[in-house]
């Protein structure tokens, strides 16, 4: 494709090509002939100039960096318009960035010191001018020709204290990258410069070992684990790095900012020590700590809906043997802290008891118009209420004669067919406005100080209506096979995630499965009569896969092996299942396999060195569709499950941008796809054949599930 910009001139540049493009930007290398100097241009690209957002995050670049006289910021010389598309000029940076550096594998430590010792300055002269970057990751980190490096890209940064500011950059609300935000970012909290010296962690972590702590197949499971997971040892992925720079990064990445450094220079004068005088590292440290008591630590008045909570310790271990004894004994659930009971205490209780019976009155006539509008008002509720209750939870237990464990092990690397991926083209789709007829379900985040909630869109009218109203994170629903019934987690309980069942109409709701570790991403049997799902059952993210009654009887475990197994999906005639799994540290070893139910035989359908995750079967079962990586792209390619060719390519990315949540929409595949480096995305459907690619206007739906 010929870029039109690339030799036009204006306004005394001329643009001279391009070297960079993001999903908000396409940076360009340009001559100011008035200076007699190369610089970079920024440019908005034209499809996404009709978002105002956009046009804002520009404007408010400029602005702040104006602010901003720093020798490690890269300073902007000027701003203007070119055939109305706004462009920054910035300082020309020509070593590229840290990102660049890291295609090379992990940098040493003492070049790690070298970058911290010029960032972490700068990054606090920011926040002593009431500053948060809030997007501080590799990418936005750039080096000169001495090496010498640069903060950049303020767009999504925050002026402390100023009312209205806060754009919200995605339609859930939270802004940034989440593999390099804080957990209080990830949930929406207030946020002080300790948030940015936590990416400024992250991105340690990254050059130290190579890869980022945390890794997981969509955005929004990577923020979940900013907030509940503890991040790897950095020694166990590169030996190299000593106990000392360790510890460092370790505190660095503290979840709650009061455990953390108090400044990014503190950060880089501890990582100083701990590489030049191991010795006395201990000292330093607390030396620093004493100090950081009388520091200011600026805020950001952000509403506090807290989006994620951290998850308790895991309650019950892997399975052992049925013979043990205590085995049949169900585990307590840890006791609960009461809340100091006072008057205002009582008022608060007073007017919520006031709202929520409201709440419940307004939610009640919803579900009635609901389903009097889908002809349903009469059998829409088919789950009994009186059979169950929130009050009434089931508890996994360890092995039992209740609890049918087949107790399949996985070998750690099997001696299989590979599948390389094809050299071939993926067909060029069109794009458009969907014409899918039916219904979906997903879940979103309408605002900043809203929680994740579930919706139902009628796709030939666009109506919509919301099926939850809590305070958890309600997330990844399942539609079951009759169309009547939703199965989803959330953790609604102000705890872990548990699954739960409700109607399409948003009625009959009840908990199906409670326990005190998360219990993830569930779906219906073709049947209608069993629950597939994984779960954290150590609480170090290895997942587990399970299998339940719908009424939360007979529950069986499937497969537990020490790997991260997720999204199961059941083949159409209920034999067998098919889920990713690999490493929970390295997304690099996930494939796709195949597990036959009654038997136990696991195949492995993909093994290769790419991320492949959200596997789904075609109507009759003969063959998957899944993502992968193909030339640094995100790709769908389709498999028979014989495993007897190859997979072939049938839709692949243009630029950085990222796919989830794969599954069918009658004769067509549906998707999330959105901008890699933001946890925001749009929904849209494909052709089998990859061709007629078309959006469905959902404001900012997530994994999106259709039915008829």
């Amino acid at each position: 494709m010929i870029d039109e910009l690339i030799g036009k001139r204006f306004d005394g540049y001329e643009i001279l090509e391009r070297i960079g493009r993001g999903g908000m930007a396409t940076v360009y290398r340009a001559m100011q002939h008035s200076m007699n100097r190369i610089v970079a241009m920024k440019v908005l690209p034209r499809e996404l100039m009709k978002d105002d957002i956009n046009l804002q995050r520009f404007s408010r670049e400029v602005n702040i960096v104006a602010q901003l006289e720093h020798r490690n910021i890269v300073p902007v010389y000027d701003h203007g318009q070119i055939d109305g598309q706004p462009y920054i000029v910035m300082r020309y940076m020509s070593a590229g960035s840290i990102d660049d550096l890291l295609r090379h594998g992990p940098l040493p430590a003492e070049k790690c010191l070298k970058i911290l010792q010029q960032i972490a300055p700068a990054l606090d002269y920011a926040h002593s001018r009431n500053v948060l970057h809030r997007d501080l990751k590799p990418s936005n980190v750039l080096m000169d020709a001495n090496g010498d490096a640069f903060l950049t890209d303020f767009g999504i940064a925050r002026i402390v204290g100023s009312e209205g500011q806060g754009l919200t950059l995605t339609t859930q609300g939270v802004v940034g990258t989440p593999s390099y935000m804080s957990p209080e970012q990830a949930q929406g909290l207030t946020l002080d410069g300790r948030s940015d010296v936590y990416s400024l962690g992250i991105m340690l972590f990254e050059m130290t070992t190579g890869r980022r702590p945390f890794l997981s197949d969509t955005p929004y499971s990577i923020a979940v684990m900013q907030v509940t997971t503890p991040p790897p040892s950095p020694r166990s992925l590169n030996p190299k790095i000593t106990i000392a720079v360790e510890q460092v990064i370790l505190k660095s990445l503290k979840k709650k900012p009061d455990e953390r450094y108090h400044s990014a220079e503190a950060l880089s004068q501890t990582l100083e020590m701990a590489i030049e005088n191991p010795t006395n590292f201990h000292d330093t440290e607390k030396r620093l700590r004493t100090s950081s008591e009388t520091q200011p630590h600026p805020v950001q008045p952000i509403a506090q809906s807290p989006t994620f909570k951290p998850q308790p310790q895991p309650v019950y271990p892997v399975a052992t043997p049925q013979s043990t004894p205590h085995n049949n004994a169900p585990v307590k659930s840890p006791p609960r802290k009461r809340a100091n009971r006072n008057m205002l205490l009582s008022v608060l209780i007073g007017v919520g008891i006031g709202c929520a019976l409201l709440l419940v009155v307004t939610l009640i006539l919803a579900a009635i118009a609901s389903q009097l509008l889908n002809g349903n008002a009469s059998n829409g509720a088919v789950v009994d209420d009186a059979t169950e209750t929130l009050d009434a939870p089931i508890v996994i237990t360890t092995p039992s004669e209740n609890e049918d464990v087949l107790g399949i092990e996985l070998p750690t690397r099997p001696a299989v067919r590979t599948t390389p991926l094809p050299n071939i083209s993926a067909p060029t789709p069109t794009a458009g406005l969907s014409t899918l007829t039916g219904r979906l379900i997903y879940f979103a985040r309408r605002s900043p100080d809203d929680s994740y909630e579930l919706y139902r869109r009628t796709l030939n009218t666009a109506f919509e209506i919301q099926l939850t109203s809590d305070l958890g994170a309600n997330m990844y629903p399942h539609v079951s096979p009759d169309g009547e019934r939703v199965v989803y987690q959330s953790n609604k309980d102000g705890d872990d995630f548990d699954l739960y069942l409700t109607t399409v109409a948003g009625s009959g709701l009840r908990r199906i499965l409670d326990n005190h570790v998360d219990d993830l991403m569930p779906a219906w049997s073709p049947d209608g009569r069993r629950i597939a799902f994984a779960s954290d059952t150590r609480g170090d993210g290895r997942y587990d896969l399970f299998m339940i009654q719908s009424d939360g009887t007979n529950l069986v475990r499937l497969l537990t092996n020490g790997r991260r197994n997720s999204h199961p999906r059941w083949s159409p005639d209920g034999t067998q299942l098919i889920f990713t799994s690999g490493l929970a540290e390295d997304a690099r070893t996930w494939d796709i396999w195949m597990l036959t139910i009654a038997t136990g035989n696991l195949t492995n359908l993909t093994d290769n060195d790419v991320r492949d995750s959200w596997a789904t079967f075609n109507t009759d079962g003969t063959m998957i569709y899944y993502l992968s990586q193909l030339d640094a792209r995100i790709a769908i390619l389709r498999l028979p499950v014989t495993g007897a060719t190859f997979p072939e390519l049938i839709y692949r990315t243009q630029g950085d941008e990222f796919l989830w949540g794969l599954s069918f929409a009658a004769d067509r595949l549906l998707f999330n796809a959105g901008d890699a480096e933001q946890a925001g995305g749009e929904v849209f459907t494909l052709a089998l054949d990859g061709s007629d690619r078309q959006l469905i206007p959902t404001d900012g739906g997530l994994i999106p599930i259709w039915f008829p």
